[in-house]
């Protein structure tokens, strides 16, 4: 099992408690439910892909080091995570996240032909994403939503099936309680 450090260790190579992170990445042999617990509580160390490092990243920090852009730990070739020093000189090298677009090449006349979108690949848009996982909460149940009737992430988190999707994601389409169980109430009407 692999353990990620999040929050100001991320990325770091260290020895905690006689557990070496490399990389802020440790590897330790199944069945030790107590020493994750123990890391997790104490030193922000948590499970590859659980609830709680998702949650830790996104609260605390790390989050680019591991992944980038995206939400779920990748272990791409170059992809290093090591960390500029305070007051250190930008790297000489080129970057090797190729996630972002190039610019095109001056005088060029060609267009991107219509309907290659993501709305022509099946894929659902964030907004419908971020909408699908909060209408799996249930309005009733007091522990999916803030006192402002917002879904709360750690909950929103559970219920979609992409871990792209971030905070902010959730802030900017996600439904409200009284939203889902008016949705909810409709759909038994029909």
């Amino acid at each position: 099992m692999r353990l990620y450090l999040a929050g100001p260790k991320a990325g770091l190579t260290t020895t905690i408690q006689g557990v070496r992170f490399t990389k802020g990445i440790a590897e330790l042999p199944p069945g030790n439910a107590g020493l994750i617990n123990y890391f997790g509580r104490f030193y922000m160390a948590f499970p590859e892909f659980s609830g709680e490092l998702a949650t830790a990243l996104e609260t605390h920090g790390g989050k680019e080091i591991y992944y980038g852009r995206g939400s779920i730990p990748q272990h791409r070739a170059g992809a290093d995570g090591k960390l500029q020093p305070a007051g250190g000189t930008p790297a000489t090298t080129a970057s090797t996240d190729q996630s972002g677009d190039g610019d095109a090449a001056t005088g060029t006349t060609e267009r991107v032909p219509t309907g290659s979108g993501p709305e022509d690949s099946g894929i659902p848009s964030v907004k419908e994403q971020v909408e699908q996982a909060c209408m799996m909460l249930n309005p009733r149940h007091p522990s999916h939503w803030t006192a402002a009737g917002a879904a709360k992430y750690t909950e929103f988190m559970l219920h979609t099936a992409s871990r792209d999707l971030t905070r902010t994601d959730l802030n900017a389409f996600g439904l409200t309680r009284k939203q889902v169980s008016d949705r909810q109430a409709l759909r038994e009407r029909k």
